[in-house]
C-alpha cells in the first residue's frame, strides 16, 4: 500500500517537472517581443523581454533594464 503512494508521488513530480519545462519554453519564446507583465501587487509593466533565467526576467522599459523576479508575476502576455 505504501509503494502505491510513493508511485503516485513520483508520478506527480514527473508531471510537475514536465509542466515547468513547458512553461520555460513558452517564456523563452517571448524573448525579443513586447510583453505586458502583471505583477501580484495588481500593477502591470510593459516592455521588451530581453532574457529569462530560472528565477528572473529582464525587461527593457523606456530604454532602461528592469529585473523582475518570477515569483512576483501573475501572468505574462504578448502586446500586439
Amino acid at each position: 500500500m505504501q509503494s502505491d503512494a510513493r508511485q503516485d508521488t513520483r508520478t506527480n513530480r514527473e508531471q510537475d517537472t514536465k509542466t515547468g519545462k513547458e512553461i520555460k519554453d513558452l517564456v523563452k519564446g517571448f524573448i525579443g517581443r513586447d510583453v505586458s507583465v502583471a505583477l501580484r501587487g495588481k500593477k502591470s509593466l510593459k516592455g521588451r523581454l530581453e532574457s529569462a533565467t530560472q528565477y528572473e526576467l529582464l525587461l527593457t522599459i523606456s530604454h532602461e533594464p528592469v529585473i523582475i523576479m518570477k515569483h512576483a508575476i501573475d501572468y505574462i502576455e504578448i502586446v500586439k
